[in-house]
């Protein structure tokens, strides 16, 4: 059972973050790639993660293929937009984690959200109950 110290935690934790849509995006050539976020109410666009160099290497997630085995590079499972451009559009990752890390904050607002929903339908239940039980 979650406890209402957790569900606080939870809600604490969720409206902590970077708040908006959560999407990866970035450009091919150019080997850029961040997790961005669309916030709410048109307030632009902002960075939640994103990767600087480290050394003479370039930086990049790389993820586990739970299929393959294998740690892959994001830049094998790159999904692409717009390839007519000169520097090419990326519009995601074509990875399981890569998407959850994507979608966990809908996730996340979507549980509290029925959490609080069935808490209140528990305690509107137990409420009509204590009232057939005195009738």
């Amino acid at each position: 059972m979650l406890s209402d110290e957790r569900l606080a935690e939870i809600k604490e934790a969720n409206s902590s973050r970077t708040q908006g849509k959560w999407y990866w995006f970035g450009y091919a050539k150019s080997k850029e790639i961040v997790l961005k976020s669309f916030l709410p109410n048109d307030h632009g666009v902002r960075h939640v993660m994103s990767f600087t160099r480290w050394g003479m290497r370039g930086a990049q997630p790389v993820f586990f293929d739970w299929k393959e085995r294998l740690h892959k590079l994001a830049s094998e499972l790159f999904i692409i937009g717009k390839k007519d451009t000169a520097n090419p559009i990326i519009q995601g990752i074509d990875c399981a984690d890569a998407k959850f890390m994507e979608d966990a904050p809908e996730y996340v607002t979507d549980l509290l959200e029925e959490v609080e929903r069935l808490r209140a339908e528990v305690a509107e239940l137990k409420a009509q109950q204590k009232e057939m039980v005195k009738a």
